[in-house]
């Protein structure tokens, strides 16, 4: 795999994602060995997360003795190599001459590099953050995600400023959640997505005389929108149960893009894990209740989607202030 080098996009942090027979290389910036005037480490990476940033070690996290992965490290000459895998996600870091790989307090991997330091967070809803820190102004700017092209799959840019690859069938094969960037005063700095060809870039514009650094970016990997679906009996009929898992609650904002990504790639998570759901339509349009007002539920928010309920005939929308998505007849106003 060949990363494009231009401009000052620098390799070689390299995260594999293993997902069922489709691999995902993800690419971010560590500078080469002698950029830097020194090494920033673990403590030092951790306290310039937690000042701006402290959710990410706070948040939906797992405790290190209930960590999901076995992580081997064999290191060579010219090459340090991490290889993690948990829940079925298989993350390797092939890391350029110069860096080191340790650990976070809470378990997870740390790349130590001259100009960069990257964390891969593991959260309990089977996501990934990989925070990074641009440590002076001799970090790069650019950190390219270079994912080999899957038959049929496509980007998909929301407006939002998230990015999703998606199969032919809409199914996630992995998505970005919107990016953001803090300096150390904890001031927001401008970051974005591109695509170019089949990668995908963050830009972090870092380069200003008002910068204080370290400065702290986060691009947020995930697969499942929902953390549990489960399947039982309500009225004498089937009754399908989604709990959002954290990442998709990030995902299902109050917008345009987040209803179109769980009206979309939501459904055929929800559907792929829950076949019955397409056994009556009214499952469906309650299931579009819940996404057009469901981000209002923080994640321990659950959608009941009930069979016994009736199709119907007039849209949901009628009356919802009152049916709440739990309608009991086909035209309720």
């Amino acid at each position: 795999m060949i990363v494009n080098q231009g401009g000052d996009i620098m390799p070689f942090f390299r995260t594999s994602l293993a997902l069922g027979g489709t691999a995902l290389l993800v690419f971010a910036g560590v500078a080469p060995p002698g950029a830097g005037a020194s090494k920033s480490g673990v403590a030092d990476f951790v306290d310039a997360v937690a000042a701006v940033a402290p959710e990410v070690f706070t948040e939906d996290t797992l405790a290190p003795g209930d960590r999901r992965r076995d992580v081997e490290i064999d290191a060579d000459e010219t090459m340090t190599t991490a290889e993690l895998t948990f829940s079925g996600l298989s993350v390797g870091l092939p890391v350029g001459e110069g860096a080191q790989v340790d650990r976070l307090p809470s378990g997870d991997v740390a790349v130590i590099g001259d100009t960069s330091t990257f964390g891969a967070v593991e959260k309990a809803d089977g996501s990934v953050q990989v925070v990074f820190t641009a440590n002076d102004a001799t970090s790069p700017t650019e950190f390219s995600f270079d994912i080999p092209p899957v038959d049929g799959a496509s980007f998909k840019r929301l407006d939002n400023g998230a990015v999703w690859y998606v199969d032919a069938d809409d199914s996630l094969i992995v998505g970005a959640a919107p990016p953001w960037a803090r300096d150390a005063n904890g001031d927001e700095v401008p970051t974005h997505f591109e695509i170019r060809d089949n990668s995908l870039v963050q830009i972090v514009e870092h380069r200003s005389s008002h910068t204080a650094y370290p400065v702290v970016a986060d691009p947020w990997l995930g697969i499942d929108l929902f953390s549990k679906i489960t399947q039982d009996t309500y009225n004498g009929q089937l009754r399908v149960n989604l709990w959002k898992s954290t990442w998709g609650n990030v995902t299902h904002a109050p917008n345009a893009a987040g209803i179109e990504i769980m009206l979309s790639s939501g459904w055929a998570e929800a559907t792929a894990k829950a076949p019955r759901l397409n056994e009556k339509a009214t499952l469906r349009q309650q299931y579009e209740c819940h996404v057009w007002g469901g981000f209002y539920n923080i994640a321990t928010g659950e959608w009941n989607l009930e069979k016994f309920r009736p199709t119907r005939t007039t849209t949901w929308v009628w009356g919802v202030a009152r049916h709440r998505c739990n309608w009991t007849t086909a035209n309720e106003l």
